[in-house]
């Protein structure tokens, strides 16, 4: 069994990236993270297509909505219908709060739809509330 979660963030904002490797370090989360800054890569990655041969099974998503080369809702689609990844909970954190995005993440079973709120200590507070609850009492081994 793996001793610490495997997480995958998929994020084209390098300030965001900072702020949840910050809310992971702040919360005692011992994770191992891997990232990727646009879908195409997310889903070479996931289905572990070249260059990501080798690539990790992740344990959680962190998905932002708005990418480069495939949005946030093709990648999630091509997850939750995918046999081998579709076990994988995905958290949507984006700063889209457009109901139609949100209905659009539901209907692609997204597990938790975030907001990214402007207040820094607001993210802080819903990131660590949020993976705590997830990493420490609903994780489950997937490999």
């Amino acid at each position: 069994m793996k001793t610490a979660p495997e997480i995958f963030v998929v994020e084209d904002s390098p300030g965001d990236v900072a702020l949840i490797k910050f809310v992971l370090n702040e919360t005692g989360t011992s994770a191992h993270l891997s990232f990727v800054t646009d879908g195409e890569a997310a889903v070479r990655f996931l289905r572990r297509e070249s260059p990501y041969s080798n690539a990790p099974r992740p344990d959680l998503i962190i998905l932002d909505w708005n990418l480069p080369k495939l949005n946030g809702a093709e990648v999630l689609k091509a997850v939750k219908s995918d046999y081998n990844l579709k076990q994988i909970p995905v958290l949507v954190f984006t700063a889209s709060d457009d109901p139609s995005d949100v209905a659009a993440a539901s209907e692609l079973n997204a597990d938790r739809y975030v907001t990214k709120p402007a207040d820094v200590g607001k993210y802080f507070d819903v990131m660590r509330a949020y993976l705590a609850d997830f990493l420490y009492r609903r994780r489950k081994p997937l490999d």
